[in-house]
């Protein structure tokens, strides 16, 4: 008896520590502009409501067409003023695309890709993820097959 109450104590500080410390985030660091950083995902063209409430196409709201990029790990970010803050283990990235750029990577769509460019927290209506990136580049990411070579 005396021995299962000593056991049950020592494990006390253990049980709550487990319940205080949360485990570490491995979500890639990536940094807001002037710095370019790479990140890796699926692109997805997605609706949103848009003016006049930002709630309801159904209701009268504009719809909003914007890429996404549903990243293959999370990203986090450290903040660098009130603006571009901290961000922890964003899964998507709204992309800020040229006009070209949209054309040009149309084909893309529902790929795998690369996307090189600059970081910036999202500040208006019109930004649907809490980070985006101004793309510099976007680079398809080729699958191979069972040969190691490119399909």
């Amino acid at each position: 008896m005396i021995f299962n109450k000593l056991k049950t104590n020592s494990l006390l500080p253990i049980a709550i520590a487990a319940t205080i410390f949360v485990a570490p985030s491995f979500a890639k660091y990536v940094r807001y502009e002037p710095e370019i950083d790479t990140i890796v995902g699926v692109i997805q063209r997605q609706t949103f409501p848009g003016p006049p409430n930002y709630e309801s196409i159904k209701n009268g709201d504009e719809a909003e067409r914007y890429w996404i990029l549903n990243l293959d790990e999370p990203v986090s970010i450290k903040g660098i003023d009130e603006i571009d803050i901290d961000e922890k283990d964003a899964k998507r990235v709204q992309l800020i695309l040229t006009s070209e750029q949209y054309n040009k990577y149309r084909k893309w769509m529902l790929k795998r890709v690369r996307v090189i460019g600059l970081f910036t927290h999202a500040i208006t209506g019109h930004h649907k993820t809490s980070l985006l990136i101004k793309a510099n580049d976007i680079q398809l990411i080729q699958k191979r097959n069972s040969r190691n070579s490119l399909e």
